[in-house]
Protein backbone atom coordinates (compact mmCIF):
# COMPACT_ATOMS: atom_id res chain seq x y z
CA UNK A 1 0.00 0.00 0.00
CA UNK A 2 1.32 3.78 -0.74
CA UNK A 3 -0.03 6.89 1.18
CA UNK A 4 0.28 10.59 0.12
CA UNK A 5 0.11 12.86 2.72
CA UNK A 6 0.02 16.58 2.61
CA UNK A 7 1.64 18.10 6.15
CA UNK A 8 0.22 21.23 7.00
CA UNK A 9 2.01 22.39 10.57
CA UNK A 10 0.98 26.35 10.17
CA UNK A 11 -2.46 25.55 9.52
CA UNK A 12 -4.99 26.34 13.02
CA UNK A 13 -6.98 23.36 14.07
CA UNK A 14 -9.69 25.79 13.85
CA UNK A 15 -9.75 25.75 10.15
CA UNK A 16 -10.56 22.29 10.24
CA UNK A 17 -13.58 22.62 8.95
CA UNK A 18 -13.28 24.95 6.29
CA UNK A 19 -10.35 22.41 5.14
CA UNK A 20 -12.56 19.65 4.92
CA UNK A 21 -15.15 21.32 3.22
CA UNK A 22 -12.65 22.07 0.57
CA UNK A 23 -11.42 18.38 0.61
CA UNK A 24 -15.32 17.13 0.12
CA UNK A 25 -15.05 19.30 -2.93
CA UNK A 26 -12.09 18.47 -5.02
CA UNK A 27 -12.84 15.76 -8.26
CA UNK A 28 -11.42 12.97 -8.32
CA UNK A 29 -10.25 12.46 -4.41
CA UNK A 30 -12.49 9.73 -2.85
CA UNK A 31 -11.05 8.77 -0.10
CA UNK A 32 -8.73 10.71 2.48
CA UNK A 33 -8.40 11.17 6.26
CA UNK A 34 -8.05 14.53 7.59
CA UNK A 35 -6.01 14.75 10.65
CA UNK A 36 -6.12 17.99 13.08
CA UNK A 37 -3.46 18.10 15.38
CA UNK A 38 -4.05 17.07 19.47
CA UNK A 39 -1.74 19.61 20.67
CA UNK A 40 -1.16 23.42 20.11
CA UNK A 41 -3.95 24.71 18.11
CA UNK A 42 -1.85 24.39 14.76
CA UNK A 43 -1.04 21.78 12.34
CA UNK A 44 -3.13 19.26 10.15
CA UNK A 45 -2.14 16.34 7.80
CA UNK A 46 -4.36 14.87 5.04
CA UNK A 47 -3.57 11.46 4.05
CA UNK A 48 -4.93 9.74 1.05
CA UNK A 49 -4.74 5.84 0.72
CA UNK A 50 -3.37 5.01 -2.86
CA UNK A 51 -4.19 1.80 -4.89
CA UNK A 52 -1.00 0.16 -6.56
CA UNK A 53 -2.07 2.04 -9.80
CA UNK A 54 -1.99 5.58 -8.08
CA UNK A 55 1.18 7.01 -7.86
CA UNK A 56 -0.19 10.39 -6.35
CA UNK A 57 -0.87 11.59 -9.82
CA UNK A 58 -4.61 11.74 -7.88
CA UNK A 59 -3.21 14.19 -5.10
CA UNK A 60 -1.66 16.53 -7.36
CA UNK A 61 -2.13 20.23 -6.37
CA UNK A 62 -4.15 18.98 -2.99
CA UNK A 63 -2.78 21.32 -0.80
CA UNK A 64 -2.51 24.18 -3.20
CA UNK A 65 -6.29 23.52 -3.25
CA UNK A 66 -7.27 23.42 0.41
CA UNK A 67 -5.45 25.15 2.37
CA UNK A 68 -3.42 27.42 0.19
CA UNK A 69 0.35 26.12 0.77
CA UNK A 70 2.93 25.65 -1.30
CA UNK A 71 3.33 22.01 0.41
CA UNK A 72 3.07 19.48 -1.59
CA UNK A 73 2.22 15.53 -1.10
CA UNK A 74 4.90 13.27 -0.40
CA UNK A 75 4.18 10.04 -1.27
CA UNK A 76 5.11 6.86 1.21
CA UNK A 77 5.56 2.95 0.12
CA UNK A 78 4.14 0.99 3.49
CA UNK A 79 7.39 -1.22 4.64
CA UNK A 80 6.10 -3.05 7.47
CA UNK A 81 3.16 -3.49 9.62
CA UNK A 82 1.97 -5.07 12.40
CA UNK A 83 -1.58 -6.32 11.49
CA UNK A 84 -2.45 -6.60 8.18
CA UNK A 85 -6.08 -6.62 8.08
CA UNK A 86 -6.24 -3.92 10.07
CA UNK A 87 -3.40 -1.59 8.87
CA UNK A 88 -4.36 1.44 8.15
CA UNK A 89 -8.07 1.33 9.55
CA UNK A 90 -7.84 4.80 10.35
CA UNK A 91 -11.26 4.23 12.00
CA UNK A 92 -10.12 1.89 14.57
CA UNK A 93 -8.46 4.53 16.95
CA UNK A 94 -9.50 8.13 17.70
CA UNK A 95 -5.59 9.07 17.53
CA UNK A 96 -2.12 8.91 15.41
CA UNK A 97 0.86 9.72 16.72
CA UNK A 98 3.01 10.13 14.14
CA UNK A 99 7.32 10.01 14.03
CA UNK A 100 9.17 11.29 11.01
CA UNK A 101 13.07 9.97 11.50
CA UNK A 102 15.27 11.49 9.02
CA UNK A 103 18.42 9.15 10.13
CA UNK A 104 21.70 9.88 8.33
CA UNK A 105 22.71 7.47 5.85
CA UNK A 106 25.07 5.38 9.02
CA UNK A 107 22.05 5.08 10.96
CA UNK A 108 19.60 3.68 8.11
CA UNK A 109 19.57 0.07 7.99
CA UNK A 110 20.27 -0.49 11.90
CA UNK A 111 17.39 2.02 13.02
CA UNK A 112 15.04 -0.22 10.13
CA UNK A 113 16.17 -3.28 11.60
CA UNK A 114 15.45 -2.34 15.03
CA UNK A 115 11.91 -0.59 14.28
CA UNK A 116 11.17 -3.38 11.82
CA UNK A 117 12.12 -6.56 14.46
CA UNK A 118 11.40 -5.48 17.80
CA UNK A 119 9.95 -1.64 18.40
CA UNK A 120 6.80 -2.17 16.11
CA UNK A 121 6.27 -5.65 17.51
CA UNK A 122 6.79 -4.75 21.28
CA UNK A 123 4.98 -1.54 21.46
CA UNK A 124 1.65 -2.72 19.43
CA UNK A 125 1.90 -5.44 22.73
CA UNK A 126 1.08 -2.29 24.81
CA UNK A 127 -3.14 -2.10 25.80
CA UNK A 128 -4.17 1.31 23.59
CA UNK A 129 -1.86 0.88 20.89
CA UNK A 130 -3.87 -0.88 17.65
CA UNK A 131 -1.99 -1.26 14.96
CA UNK A 132 1.50 0.55 13.63
CA UNK A 133 2.65 0.97 10.32
CA UNK A 134 6.45 1.53 9.08
CA UNK A 135 6.77 3.75 5.51
CA UNK A 136 9.42 5.02 3.49
CA UNK A 137 9.32 7.92 0.61
CA UNK A 138 8.80 6.72 -3.15
CA UNK A 139 10.77 10.17 -3.85
CA UNK A 140 12.37 12.92 -1.83
CA UNK A 141 14.70 13.08 1.10
CA UNK A 142 14.86 9.73 2.67
CA UNK A 143 13.40 9.52 6.28
CA UNK A 144 11.09 6.83 7.84
CA UNK A 145 7.49 7.79 8.41
CA UNK A 146 6.14 5.70 11.59
CA UNK A 147 2.48 5.92 11.78
CA UNK A 148 0.59 4.41 15.34
CA UNK A 149 -3.17 3.75 16.36
CA UNK A 150 -4.13 4.96 19.74
CA UNK A 151 -7.02 5.23 22.14
CA UNK A 152 -4.83 7.98 24.14
CA UNK A 153 -2.04 10.67 23.39
CA UNK A 154 -1.53 10.48 27.13
CA UNK A 155 0.24 6.70 26.10
CA UNK A 156 3.46 7.89 24.21
CA UNK A 157 4.93 10.21 27.33
CA UNK A 158 3.69 7.32 29.98
CA UNK A 159 6.26 5.01 31.79
CA UNK A 160 4.64 2.11 29.93
CA UNK A 161 5.74 3.42 26.81
CA UNK A 162 9.29 4.08 28.14
CA UNK A 163 9.67 0.77 29.58
CA UNK A 164 8.64 -1.47 26.64
CA UNK A 165 10.66 1.17 24.30
CA UNK A 166 14.17 0.65 26.11
CA UNK A 167 15.68 -2.70 25.72
CA UNK A 168 19.49 -3.10 24.97
CA UNK A 169 18.63 -3.71 21.27
CA UNK A 170 16.95 0.14 21.28
CA UNK A 171 20.19 1.70 23.66
CA UNK A 172 22.42 0.36 20.62
CA UNK A 173 20.06 2.21 17.80
CA UNK A 174 19.74 5.38 20.21
CA UNK A 175 22.79 7.48 19.33
CA UNK A 176 21.06 7.09 15.63
CA UNK A 177 18.15 8.64 16.83
CA UNK A 178 19.85 11.40 18.93
CA UNK A 179 21.93 12.12 15.54
CA UNK A 180 18.43 11.95 13.86
CA UNK A 181 16.11 15.75 13.14
CA UNK A 182 12.69 13.91 14.79
CA UNK A 183 9.07 15.07 13.96
CA UNK A 184 6.45 13.73 16.21
CA UNK A 185 3.21 14.82 16.51
CA UNK A 186 -0.30 13.25 17.50
CA UNK A 187 -3.07 14.22 15.28
CA UNK A 188 -7.58 13.53 15.91
CA UNK A 189 -8.28 10.73 13.61
CA UNK A 190 -11.55 11.77 11.67
CA UNK A 191 -13.55 8.76 9.60
CA UNK A 192 -11.92 8.16 6.46
CA UNK A 193 -14.83 10.14 4.68
CA UNK A 194 -13.62 12.90 5.99
CA UNK A 195 -16.06 13.51 8.64
CA UNK A 196 -15.63 12.83 12.79
CA UNK A 197 -18.85 11.80 13.68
Amino acid sequence: MSLAVVWLPDVAVSETEAVRARLSRLPGLERWILCPAAEDGRGLAILVPLDGEDTGSSTAGLAAAVAGEAAEPELYRRRTTTDPARAGNYELAPFLFSVRVFAPPEWQQPIREWLDGEHFERQVSMDGVLWADGYEPIEGAFHYLNLWAIEDPALIDSPEWVRVRDTPWYESVRPGFQASPLLREIYQVTKEDGSNE
